[in-house]
């Protein structure tokens, strides 16, 4: 899975990171969401699971 996000203070700048699973994503989260614009997790097929 990979969790995508662009940070308030890095515009224009989309990052990714591969989690295992969503539990580690919504850890992850926990940690950055209040610097976030948007996030989305999405499967291998592409497909989201969770966005902001």
């Amino acid at each position: 899975m990979i969790l995508s996000y662009e940070l308030v203070d890095d515009p224009g700048h989309e990052h990714e990171e591969e989690v295992e699973t969503q539990f580690h994503a919504c850890l992850r989260l926990q940690s950055i969401e209040a610097f976030c614009s948007w996030w989305e997790l999405t499967d291998e097929d592409g497909e989201v699971l969770m966005s902001s």
